[in-house]
């Protein structure tokens, strides 16, 4: 699992000698800091140079954290970072008891129909994914909280800054810019 799998979306080159796993739920708001403060530093310096490849993985901790994530994944994968970035940003808007309407409603202006969200959010066989995706990063790493960072097999819980990352990048062998 410290390795991209079949239902991973990757985010980078193949070769990068790093791989860097986020297990996260959209609901959570540290994960929203990481997706707004860190990642696009490091999409920018190590993402993008090929140094870093970035999977992300679903750990949603609550009902809306699965209901987004089932949005998200039915999405197609060029869009699926975006609907995530933008999920990240507008937690304040959709996290609610009734998460469904408000998600209903980012879902139409990214130009998906009622229709279509409605058959997203039915869709136990994705569910189950999510949910096998999430037993799995327990199972495999001991995972019970987010962020948490799987970095070429070293494990790193909750908030990561910029810097913290850029040091232990280069101690894997990968300097950024």
């Amino acid at each position: 699992l410290a390795k991209p799998q079949p239902e991973d979306f990757v985010m980078g080159s193949a070769d990068a000698p790093i791989t860097m796993i986020e297990y996260s739920s959209l609901s959570c708001p540290h994960c929203a800091k990481f997706a707004k403060d860190v990642m696009p530093r490091i999409k920018t310096d190590f993402v993008d140079t090929g140094k870093v490849k970035f999977i992300p993985r679903d750990f949603p901790l609550n009902k809306p954290a699965v209901q987004a994530a089932l949005f998200a994944h039915c999405t197609s994968p060029m869009l699926f970072y975006g609907i995530s970035e933008q999920l990240f940003k507008t937690q304040d808007q959709w996290l609610t008891d009734n998460a469904v309407d408000a998600l209903a409603q980012i879902a139409a202006t990214a130009g998906m129909d009622r229709a279509k969200f409605d058959a997203c959010l039915a869709n136990k066989d994705e569910e189950a994914k999510i949910v096998a995706t999430s037993k799995a990063g327990q199972d495999a790493f001991g995972i019970n909280a987010t962020p948490t960072f799987i970095i070429n097999g070293i494990k790193l819980e909750g908030e990561q800054t910029y810097d913290d990352l850029k040091a232990l990048f280069a101690k894997l062998g990968a300097s950024g810019s």
